[in-house]
C-alpha cells in the first residue's frame, strides 16, 4: 500500500502535475487521468496530412552508369571569376568531378558535362538532379544539341 501511495505521490508531483487538484491517493487509472485524456483529445483533433511517396533510386551496376549533378556557390572567385563549382558524383563508385563554375547556367553546365564524360567516360543511362523543371529541360536539350542527336 505504501508503495501506492509514493507512486501516486511522484506521479502526481513530477509527471502530470494535473492530478494534483484531485485529492483521493489511489492510483492511477484511465478515469482519473485528466492529463492523458485531454492529451488524447487534442491528438486526435489534429489533422494528418499524407506522407508523399518517394520514388527509390535504382542502384547503379557499373562505375559512371548513373551520376548526379549539382551546384555550389559562395565560394571565393579565382582568377577568371568563378565562384562556384559544379559538381559530378558517380553513383556507383562515388568519385567526383569538381569543375570551377560561373552561374547556374545550362549552356556551361552541358559543355562542362561533355568535356568530362567524352574525355574520361561514357555517357551515363540516369542523371540525377535536384534543380527545377526548366534547368532539367535546358540541361537535356542543351547536352543532346551538343552531341548532335535529335531531343
Amino acid at each position: 500500500m505504501k508503495a501506492r501511495l509514493v507512486v501516486t505521490w511522484v506521479a502526481r508531483r513530477h509527471i502530470c502535475p494535473c492530478l494534483a487538484r484531485s485529492t483521493s491517493p489511489t492510483c492511477i487509472s484511465g478515469s482519473d487521468n485528466e492529463y492523458a485524456s485531454a492529451k488524447s483529445v487534442r491528438a486526435s483533433s489534429r489533422l494528418r496530412h499524407p506522407k508523399p511517396l518517394f520514388a527509390f533510386l535504382q542502384v547503379a551496376n557499373k562505375a559512371w552508369e548513373s551520376v548526379s549533378i549539382d551546384f555550389g556557390f559562395g565560394l571565393p572567385s579565382n582568377e577568371q571569376g568563378r565562384i562556384g563549382i559544379f559538381v559530378v558524383v558517380d553513383r556507383f563508385s562515388k568519385m567526383v568531378h569538381l569543375v570551377r563554375s560561373l552561374r547556374r547556367s545550362p549552356p556551361r553546365t552541358q559543355r562542362s558535362f561533355c568535356d568530362i564524360f567524352l574525355r574520361d567516360h561514357s555517357l551515363p543511362s540516369t542523371i540525377v538532379s535536384d534543380r527545377d523543371p526548366r534547368f532539367t529541360v535546358a540541361f537535356w536539350s542543351r547536352l543532346f544539341t551538343l552531341l548532335s542527336t535529335i531531343f
